[in-house]
């Protein structure tokens, strides 16, 4: 539950964020993708091999809301700062694929289309990274995930 609520928070954000803030948007058909992957993903974790906590875990709505935006909230600064700053050197994407200044046979929208394939990719992909966070409590690696999600997750 955690994980969903997690990851519409940061596509609600960073989707908000792009349309109100930058005059931007994504693609109608990748949101579905990640509506879509969100909802494919979470099939593995049916089978995990997560331990379970020795005392009945019971949480509490206002735990789970306070969870989920602490990480969406994360998700969402990651995600805005792999936005903003994508055609630095550090991440190496050329400025001119970035921007749609590029030559694509006078095509305005081809450096768009790029850019929001780096974000649909990047935002699914810190989503799918997330499922592997939030299925145990402590750290990530103490806990080896059933082949099929950790597949899934990484690929």
């Amino acid at each position: 539950v955690l994980y969903r609520l997690a990851a519409t928070v940061q596509i609600v954000m960073v989707l908000a964020i792009l349309i109100f803030v930058d005059n931007n948007y994504l693609k109608s058909i990748y949101v579905i993708l990640l509506a879509l992957f969100n909802d494919i993903s979470m099939t593995p974790i049916a089978s995990d091999n997560a331990r379970p906590s020795l005392k009945p875990d019971v949480p509490t709505l206002s735990s789970l809301l306070i969870m989920s935006f602490w990480l969406g909230g994360i998700l969402t600064v990651q995600t805005l700062l792999f936005y903003y700053t994508a055609t630095d050197s550090y991440i190496g994407i050329p400025s001119d694929k970035w921007s749609g200044d590029d030559d694509c046979s006078n095509d305005d929208s081809c450096g768009q289309d790029y850019q929001q394939c780096c974000l649909w990719l990047q935002i699914s992909i810190a989503v799918e990274f997330l499922v592997l966070s939030c299925r145990t409590k402590g750290f990530v690696f103490t806990s080896q995930p059933a082949s099929a999600a950790l597949l899934f997750a990484v690929f």
